[in-house]
């Protein structure tokens, strides 16, 4: 991201010494005994005295903008790494006017170099914009590597006016861009930042990343039902006026129309001045002038283009109400959110609905101020999404506080293979259930819908332990099991295992997990969370090995008996690669990833059958533990690293790939070829 070092460029520093050879290692400090060793000096410290290691080594470079190659002064760059026991961080440095810096007095080991500069995205040596990791760089004893050159780029804008049928600006008005990437396999639009607009109408969003973009004018009518001040499932009221005697209370947010019914209207940010009296309302909108994402001009940005104009003119619409009602156990249909998405939309997760509303007790639901259009109707107690930018619980300015519904649990993970972007899971109290359903929407009101629950079953099983069925003792905390859809549709959602802990002086013959409610579908294994000392093993269900292929959960029957397989036993894969050439690379990306061409389209969030690492400076590469199978191994140029999720980019290398059998125990080392770029 862009970071702002205002407080820091105040800072003097001495001008980037120009080397000849390493310099020598700093004398011992008075008082303190030296031992050299060759060129190496270690010093013996005192009681509670914490000593950095020096070295011999050097590593140096120039630190340029990418796009016109100029050297950028005052850039910090931070040094980490190094693989001797007692080493310590060392300061930053702020680069010279020719851009450069130098890090000195450096054991033996292996370092990333990474830079930051005021009105620049975060860079490092090797590293792309759009990765968060950059190139190992390995240096000897006596070493000088002094190539280490960073450059740092620019982000891309989107700026322009958003107004209203007359012309005139509107204020305040929530916008956001869609951005497209590859995520389980599959390239999906995600949400990505967003913004509201000035005083002038106008907007902008900064700090994007180069890409294929949409802009999009979120408008979420929001229905409540009678008697109803917001969609949590406990209605909150809310504070209206301080007194002497504190906050004044009223059973009603004035922010509310309620028609002779009862039913009422949040007022949002887009709604319309007549919406009451006339039922008219502003749709969901893309630019230019598109009502859904599919109709929506692309824009296109590389780094640092600085796009304006990029206008919407929202118009206001006649609108019919939707009503219908809910169809499932008592316990799952009350209270429950339902959402009404235009086709096309599901996945964008908060800010997409045309409308939002929740059920009453008895399963009804009522959407008002409706635009004619293609719908798809959610009615689920929890929200996934995938997104791009900062990730907070649910911002009010996609949709006013009062209609979050999801606000009970919350959580995020990075996903895996694509940098920069974040799985959300919210949900909202009560029990889980979903249903689904399209709908076309005219100019008359739509009455009488039967949205029905999906069945949900419940996934369970036991963990065997280096064959034994019996846990280890002083296992550090109870197992997590986490199912991820394999094709990465987040309609079907994410699960997690549960199971009580165990009390105080239980003997345990067997540690039995329990995932509830899950629909339908397709699911992969995620991580499994057993403690740094266990890996995974294995997975099987009536004998069939479902690490290696899919779950298939069907809605009729729940899924007992599974059998998870954890085993102290690690395996390490190894290698070095060269050029085509024969030359020892500097630097790319290793990638391992199953022989089973399925699995390259379903591979999940977390791709945990998928395995990647940094080429370093030496050829040398080191790959994580893998779950036990059978991959393919390919070294790949690191302009390509971002397509390791794209499947048609995987079979394009994987003629050329190296095949290899990981077991719960191998130790493999393996040389590759650099296969080359351009695929």
């Amino acid at each position: 991201m862009t970071r702002c070092l205002a407080l820091v460029c105040v800072l003097a520093v001495a001008p980037v010494p120009v080397l000849a050879q390493p310099p020598p290692p700093t004398p011992p400090p008075s008082g303190r005994g030296g031992v050299t060793m060759g060129q190496v000096t270690t010093f013996q410290a005192t009681a509670q005295e914490v000593v950095p290691v020096f070295g011999t080594g050097a590593i140096s470079g120039i630190v340029t903008d990418g796009a016109t190659g100029a050297p950028l002064a005052g850039a910090l760059v931070a040094l980490a790494g190094g693989t001797t026991p007692g080493s310590q961080p060392r300061p930053r440095q702020m680069t010279d006017s020719r851009g450069r810096y130098i890090f000195t007095h450096l054991p033996a080991g292996g370092f990333t170099v990474s830079a930051i500069a005021p009105g620049y995205l975060d860079g490092g040596y090797r590293r792309l914009p759009d990765v968060t990791t950059g190139v190992r760089i390995t240096v000897a004893d006596a070493e000088w590597f002094a190539e280490a050159h960073v450059q740092l780029w620019k982000p891309a804008s989107v700026s322009g006016l958003i107004s209203d049928e007359r012309g005139e600006p509107l204020v305040g008005i929530p916008v956001r861009v869609i951005t497209r990437v590859h995520v389980g396999g599959a390239a999906r639009w995600i949400a990505g930042p967003t913004v509201t607009t000035d005083d002038r109408g106008e907007y902008r969003i900064p700090g994007l990343r180069a890409g294929d973009y949409v802009v999009h004018v979120p408008s979420v009518q929001v229905t409540l039902p009678s008697g109803e001040i917001a969609l949590y499932s406990t209605p909150r009221q809310r504070s209206t006026s301080t007194g002497a005697a504190g906050p004044v209370r009223t059973g009603q947010s004035p922010d509310i129309v309620r028609g002779a019914d009862g039913i009422g209207v949040l007022i949002g940010h887009t709604a319309t001045p007549d919406a009451a009296a006339v039922g008219r309302a502003y749709p969901t909108m893309f630019h230019p002038a598109a009502r859904t994402l599919d109709t929506a001009q692309i824009v296109q940005l590389t780094f640092g283009d600085e796009r304006r104009n990029v206008d919407v003119q929202l118009r206001p619409m006649p609108t019919v109400s939707v009503s219908g009602l809910v169809i499932g156990p008592a316990e799952a249909i009350a209270n429950l959110p339902v959402r009404l998405v235009p086709q096309g939309s599901e996945a964008l997760g908060a800010g997409a609905e045309a409308g939002i509303t929740k059920t009453d007790a008895q399963g009804g639901f009522t959407f008002q101020l409706v635009p004619d259009g293609e719908y798809t109707i959610l009615a689920s107690r929890a929200l996934s999404e995938y997104s791009t930018g900062a990730v907070t619980t649910m911002s009010p300015v996609m949709i006013p506080p009062a209609a979050n519904p999801y606000n009970s649990r919350f959580s995020s993970q990075q996903v895996a293979g694509a940098n920069s972007v974040t799985l959300t899971m919210r949900s909202g109290e009560g029990v889980q259930a979903t249903g689904r359903a399209s709908i076309s929407v005219g100019n008359q009101s739509v009455a009488g819908l039967t949205i029905p629950l999906s069945p949900s079953v419940t996934v369970s099983g036991h963990f065997e332990w280096d064959g034994t069925d019996t846990p280890p003792e002083g296992l550090p905390f109870t197992p997590m099991i986490r199912l991820e859809p394999a094709d990465g549709d987040l309609a079907l959602g994410t699960y997690f295992s549960t199971r009580p802990p165990p009390t105080p002086g239980e003997t345990l013959t067997r540690m039995t997990f329990s995932i509830e409610n899950v629909l339908p579908g397709q699911y992969v294994f995620a991580r499994l969370i057993a403690g740094a000392e266990w890996a995974t093993a294995g997975a099987e269900w009536n004998g069939r090995d479902v690490l290696t292929a899919p779950l298939a959960v069907e809605g009729d029957r729940n899924v007992d008996g599974l059998v998870i397989r954890m085993t102290t036993q690690k395996n390490s894969l190894t290698g070095t690669v060269r050029t085509e050439a024969g030359a020892l690379a500097t630097d790319g990306r290793v990638l391992a990833f199953p022989v089973a061409a399925v699995a390259w389209r379903q591979m999940g969030v977390s791709s945990v059958r998928f395995g990647n690492a940094s080429i370093s400076t030496d050829g040398t590469y080191t790959l994580p533990m893998l779950l036990p199978g059978d991959y393919y191994l390919a070294a790949i140029p690191i302009e390509d690293r971002q397509r390791a999720s794209d499947p048609d980019y995987l079979a394009a290398i994987a003629p050329q790939a190296t095949r290899i059998t990981v077991t719960p125990s191998s130790a493999l080392t393996q040389n590759l070829r650099m296969l080359g770029g351009g695929r």
